[in-house]
């Protein structure tokens, strides 16, 4: 494209491309802004000046000017500022489908992908992954309802979203129930010395601060959160534990860990005191899931732990 320049929207404005046209049937190469006015449907002249002013609009990933021409073949996307009612869209992320059925599907989720947005957190996410990967084949709306369960962004491994009502009502009563098993593996600092152990303390948000969510043993305040514990194995300065949730609060393994002085290698946000954290990912990973499939037999599904011990 002759002109084009450096693809660059509002500034600091997060944003994504609400639609991708492919320019095909033109006898001969057309001005953008004419093409768009007269060879595609529900674009009024306000519309198209807006977009040319605003800069959400790229051809060929680059920003156009208005008398750039088109020719079949180019790739036209119309970009939209994200906004806080938009929590999901499709974003062409690659994902680890373990198993799926018409109601739900399995993911082995990577270390450093958030379930959904919030928070400043736009892209990335595994709803927008799956938004992309099932078009218009499912709903956004079902999908986001459909996170029957969750794991932290920096957690890897497995989790199942709903991708009907159907799924919905299948799964949310195990997960509320306790019917559905997840269990976990951490590597954490020191030698934990109980080969088993559970730890029962109340988890909530901090009053004066909501985005600190910490432990509370004298049950000040704070949900009830138990993590049960089993030590795999032991290493110099080290101990791998298989950890299974009774309940599910926010950070709730993490949380508790800290609490009992073995907090998880590579966590930055529960760190060890006066230690500075230098491993490269969070070492927390759902290895094992288990749920009742439409039939009522039960579904186990597994995921190698992904780094080494």
């Amino acid at each position: 494209m002759d002109g084009g320049r450096a693809a660059q929207p509002e500034i600091n404005t997060p944003m994504h491309i609400r639609e991708t046209i492919v320019v095909e049937n033109l006898a001969r190469p057309k001005g953008l802004e004419q093409y768009l006015l007269h060879n595609r449907r529900g674009f009024k002249k306000e519309r198209v000046l807006l977009l040319f002013h605003k800069n959400w609009l790229l051809l060929n990933d680059a920003q156009p000017n208005e008398e750039d021409l088109v020719k079949n073949g180019d790739v036209i996307k119309i970009l939209s500022p994200y906004t806080s009612h938009e929590k999901i869209f499709a974003e062409n992320i690659p994902l680890e489908i373990i198993a799926e059925s018409p109601h739900w599907i399995v993911i082995n989720k990577p270390s450093g992908m958030a379930c959904h947005g919030g928070l400043g957190t736009y892209y990335g996410t595994l709803l927008n992954a799956l938004a992309y990967y099932y078009q218009s084949t499912v709903q956004t709306t079902e999908l986001e309802n459909g996170l029957v369960h969750r794991l932290d962004k920096h957690t890897s491994g497995l989790i199942v979203v709903a991708k009907t009502i159907e799924g919905r009502e299948l799964l949310i009563p195990q997960f509320r129930e306790k019917v559905a098993l997840r269990k976990y593996t951490a590597l954490v600092h020191g030698i934990v010395s109980a080969d088993e152990g559970t730890v029962n303390i109340p988890i909530g948000r901090n009053p004066d601060n909501h985005l600190d969510i910490r432990a509370y043993p004298d049950g000040s305040h704070g949900k009830e959160a138990i993590t049960h514990y089993t030590v795999l194995s032991r290493n110099t300065d080290t101990s791998l534990l298989e950890c299974v949730l009774e309940t599910g609060r926010t950070n709730q393994i993490r949380i508790h860990l800290q609490f009992t002085g073995h907090p998880i290698v590579g966590d930055k946000r529960y760190p060890p005191l006066n230690y500075e954290v230098t491993e490269p990912r969070l070492m927390l990973h759902a290895h094992l899931l288990r749920f009742n499939g439409e039939n009522g037999n039960p579904l186990q599904f597994e995921a190698a732990m992904p780094f080494t011990v």
